[in-house]
């Protein structure tokens, strides 16, 4: 089950966000480098920014920061709700590409996790300008021992 809130208000928030990019690389290939196929979901579901420009450092050599202002941000209580997403669309969206996702490796994966990524941000996008996350629970411990602690959310732009 999917534990969300809508945060659709009058008011317009704007804040700032930031991401860190490989300078060498640029900010492509989303969720291409991940290890294991729901953070290669969640990173293929555009690109990773956070809250905390601590954080978007330990990510790369560069940081990008962006002044975002939106009152449509889908709040998801757990990293691993992102992966729900796509549980919740699947039947409707992409039935044949999580077999496949499921039942393929390397390049031919991730190329079908691209397709699922783009099919959901298109249905998402239709209500949301955003997703806020806690950061994943391997990204906060390696964080930790790097003494950053503290806030530290994942957000995903779907505009």
């Amino acid at each position: 089950m999917i534990r969300f809130k809508n945060i659709i208000n009058e008011n317009v928030d704007t804040f700032t966000i930031y991401r860190g990019v490989n300078p060498k690389f640029g900010d492509t290939d989303h969720g291409r480098m991940s290890i294991g196929i729901k953070h290669k979901l969640v990173g293929a579901l555009g690109p990773n920014y956070t809250d905390n420009s601590d954080v978007a450092k330990r990510y790369g050599g560069e940081v990008i920061e962006k002044l975002v202002s939106s009152n449509r941000i889908l709040e998801l209580k757990d990293y691993d709700d992102i992966i729900r997403l796509y549980q919740k669309y699947e039947k409707s969206l992409f039935p044949d590409l999580a077999k496949k996702i499921k039942g393929s490796e390397g390049t031919d994966q991730f190329e079908y996790i691209k397709e699922a990524a783009k099919k959901l941000r298109t249905e998402l996008s239709k209500t949301y300008d955003a997703i806020k996350a806690p950061i994943g629970p391997g990204d906060a411990t390696y964080l930790k021992s790097k003494g950053i602690e503290g806030n530290m959310n994942l957000y995903i732009l779907l505009i």
